[in-house]
């Protein structure tokens, strides 16, 4: 083999090899772009569903607050006067704000009243036994010592539910608080849908004791 022939075939060679090593650095940067801009997208939607989240519980502790900072409830909550259901807890209440649950405790957090509504159904329903029996002396769902509301996501044998729980307050927000009045709605199929919807993500909800 002459050596013009040698060279050529070293100098194809070295070609072929720096071709292969600049497909496989352009590969690996298309790689890390892809990932970037995949994490980046991520990062996107998942801070959008926590400002869904913030909205939606935003939204039902104003909803509880227009309730429980009213000189109405806190004479509701003492002397148990029927013309305040009568007038206020009614199914359109219910219905109209997609309240799953309302319960007024008095400042001994003992129950003056408690429903829920079945929105399928159209009709009241009991109050959720799984909350009523997790409203124990401590737990901080009780509000009647408190001067703000406790709001986040409760999870009971009856499903997952958005709640906030407020002490009951005059209409200035002025103490001593009367009691507790929590309002729950629901996180069912329809909820985890309308939110896939906005983020673009598909929410499941599990408690935080449950098996991998």
């Amino acid at each position: 083999m002459t050596i013009r022939r040698k060279t050529t075939l070293i100098i194809l060679s070295v070609l072929t090899a720096l071709t292969a090593c600049a497909m496989a650095i352009i590969s690996v940067q298309l790689l890390v772009h892809a990932r970037a801009d995949e994490l980046l997208e991520t990062s996107r939607r998942t801070s959008r569903a926590f400002t869904v989240f913030a909205n939606m519980v935003s939204d039902l502790e104003r909803a509880t607050s227009d309730y429980a900072a009213w000189d109405d409830t806190c004479a509701f909550v003492t002397d148990r006067n029927e013309d305040y259901i009568r007038a206020n807890l009614v199914d359109e209440t219910f219905s109209r704000n997609n309240f799953g649950f309302m319960v007024f405790l008095d400042a001994q957090d003992d129950l003056v009243f408690g429903d829920g509504y079945d929105p399928e159904a159209g009709r009241r329903k009991p109050a959720p036994a799984g909350l009523l029996t997790s409203l124990s002396p401590g737990t901080p769902l009780l509000r009647a010592g408190a001067d703000k509301p406790l709001s986040g996501i409760l999870v009971i044998d009856e499903g997952p539910f958005l709640i906030s729980s407020s002490p009951i307050l005059t209409s200035t927000f002025e103490g001593p608080s009367r009691g507790t009045l929590l309002i729950g709605r629901p996180l069912d199929t329809a909820a985890l849908a309308f939110l896939a919807h906005l983020t673009l993500l598909q929410p499941v909800l599990h408690r935080v004791s449950d098996e991998e």
